[in-house]
């Protein structure tokens, strides 16, 4: 897979996504691979002897990233797929793994979301998106979307956090639990969604032996 800078865009958009994706290449060289709540970053390709004009030859640049067989988490979620209680909480287990990783390395990602999560062979969930993402305090080059975006003042200093991670991973996994977000949102009040996601008991589900072996 080969992730490069849109052919129809300005000089001024191809220049930024070409630091996305030297950001993301500095992200990926920090970060321990292989690793299973990541992709592996196989090459990186760039031609810095063009001035930044953006040309013809874009689709020559780029990061070639490692493939995942079953897609983007959020099209998983928003098919007819059945899927079990079971399955729902590891995804929200291995959401929170992926995000502690990259807090671990100095890393805010900055843009958690189930778009930004595919789904290997297995369906283990690998995050991706990295391109923006905030490396020993530099500001992130975008933020989070609307429905992941904690309310803060755009003043701040530094515009993302790990606060504003785990608010972001918290509506993640409102999400993974719901499936469908803009559903969930029309159809239920706060007192509503949360009745819906104790309806099933965590030892019916098995959530409860599932939560012991993903503590232990």
């Amino acid at each position: 897979m080969k992730k490069f800078p849109h052919p129809h865009t300005s000089s001024y958009d191809k220049r930024f996504q070409r630091r996305q994706l030297k950001r993301e290449l500095e992200v990926y060289q920090r970060l321990p691979t292989p690793h299973n709540r990541l992709i592996r970053a196989f090459s990186f390709l760039d031609d810095d002897n063009d001035g930044g004009g953006g040309g013809d030859d874009d689709e020559d640049r780029g990061l070639v990233l490692e493939y995942m067989p079953n897609g983007s988490l959020s099209a998983f979620l928003e098919s007819d797929t059945k899927i079990s209680a079971a399955q729902q909480l590891q995804w929200c287990v291995e959401t929170a793994e992926a995000v502690a990783l990259l807090h671990s390395y100095g890393i805010i990602h900055a843009d958690i979301r189930p778009e930004n999560r595919l789904l290997d062979e297995t369906l283990g969930l690998r995050i991706i998106d990295l391109s923006g993402s905030s490396i020993d305090g530099k500001p992130p080059l975008p933020l989070e979307s609307t429905r992941f975006y904690l309310p803060r003042s755009r003043r701040d200093e530094m515009p993302c956090s790990v606060i504003t991670d785990l608010f972001a991973l918290g509506s993640s996994i409102y999400q993974i639990m719901a499936r469908r977000w803009r559903l969930a949102i029309r159809a239920r009040t706060f007192h509503q969604s949360e009745a819906f996601l104790m309806e099933t008991s965590l030892e019916d589900a098995g959530w409860a032996s599932l939560i012991q072996h993903n503590t232990c």
